[in-house]
């Protein structure tokens, strides 16, 4: 029984000292944040020349600089910000998110360093990465001295309160901020009229329609006059569209030589572009019985189904213009033409009578 006690006592005894022994010392030990301090970093991102709804993520890469004392252990290698909302008063969108530095774990005492970067965006097509911004996180590893200033075995990390900005090649607020602007495009229609019958003071109309422009996008049209006389009417001009998201159909007047450019917008700072790439969009020629013969880019078609391409693209002439030819070769008879014939035939006899008239009385 004696024996028995003495154990216990024994093991006891041994897990109070694994409970009080330092909980880092001075060669394993590791040391990680304090949770009463700053434990994560902001990252904010702002898309700029937006209109209507923006959909997209952005990913970032978080990597130890080189020549770190060691390897920083609980390393975050990446993280991401989704954004989904609609374009504010400037044109513009951001998103959020925390870096959070409280798994950290630092084994040697020194300086340290990691890196904060963007590696792309979930819609290249439509959004640039921003590759200008980066920044460098710093942190200093120290021992805990006691009264003697002698190392108590244990460590300590402290958070230093500013980053270093590559863009900018100096120290900034504890916030990483990244921006880049929404990749966009317009689309456009030329009107032309040719032949010996066609009327170049005409005005052609034209139904545009879009799908998946974007929902409360606003799109601009320039080209049109203010004022057309269509079909026996005066219409004013509708140069400003707010796409509802879903098949968007609106319309467009259009003379010889004129083109409507869509989703083009005049600005201070010069020509914002609207429209996303990618959307689907079909022209089509609103009445085909007034008397012409319709082309769109060399077809004998009165529609056109494309899908808009970017500016940069190889292919952006054909995807996003069409040129539409609208041919009358000769005048058509009119009804003056019609109500007069059978006078004209009356007075082509009389004509034809009096000429063999005057040539019996010369032969007699």
């Amino acid at each position: 029984m004696r024996k028995i006690l003495v154990s216990t006592a024994a093991v006891v005894a041994l897990a109070a000292a694994v409970i009080f022994v330092p909980r880092v010392s001075a060669e394993t030990g590791v040391a990680q944040l304090s949770p009463n301090g700053t434990i994560s970093i902001p990252i904010t991102r702002k898309v700029t020349n937006v209109y209507g709804k923006t959909s997209m993520r952005v990913n970032y890469k978080i990597t130890e600089k080189e020549g770190n004392p060691a390897p920083i252990g609980g390393l975050q290698v990446g993280t991401s910000i989704g954004i989904n909302k609609y374009a504010d008063g400037n044109n513009s969108v951001s998103g959020d998110c925390k870096l959070s530095l409280q798994y950290l774990r630092f084994s040697k005492v020194g300086n340290y360093a990691l890196t904060i970067e963007e590696t792309g965006v979930s819609d290249p097509v439509n959004f640039m990465q921003d590759t200008e911004n980066k920044y460098d996180v710093f942190f200093t590893v120290s021992n805990v001295l006691d009264s003697n200033q002698m190392p108590t075995g244990e460590l300590q990390v402290e958070l230093m309160n500013q980053l270093y900005s590559y863009k900018d090649d100096a120290k900034v607020p504890l916030s990483a901020n990244f921006e880049a602007p929404a990749i966009r495009t317009y689309v456009s229609l030329t009107n032309q009229v040719k032949g010996a019958g066609a009327d170049s003071d005409k005005y052609f109309k034209y139904a545009v329609t879009m799908t998946g422009v974007g929902e409360r996008a606003e799109i601009e049209i320039t080209g049109q006059d203010n004022q057309i006389e269509y079909d026996g009417e005066t219409i004013s001009a509708n140069n400003k569209y707010v796409s509802t998201g879903g098949e968007d159909t609106f319309y467009v007047y259009l003379k010889h030589g004129q083109t409507a450019t869509i989703g083009l917008k005049n600005t201070k700072d010069g020509e914002a572009m609207q429209l996303p790439a990618g959307f689907s969009y079909k022209i089509e020629k609103v009445n085909v019985d007034d008397g012409y013969a319709v082309t769109m880019d060399g077809e004998s078609v009165s529609e056109s189904t494309k899908t808009a391409h970017a500016t940069s693209a190889d292919d952006f002439a054909s995807a996003n213009t069409t040129t539409i030819v609208n041919s009358k070769d000769s005048t058509v008879n009119t009804g003056v033409f019609t109500e007069a014939w059978p006078y004209l035939i009356v007075a082509a006899f009389g004509l034809s009578g009096f000429v063999i008239t005057r040539r019996i009385m010369r032969s007699v």
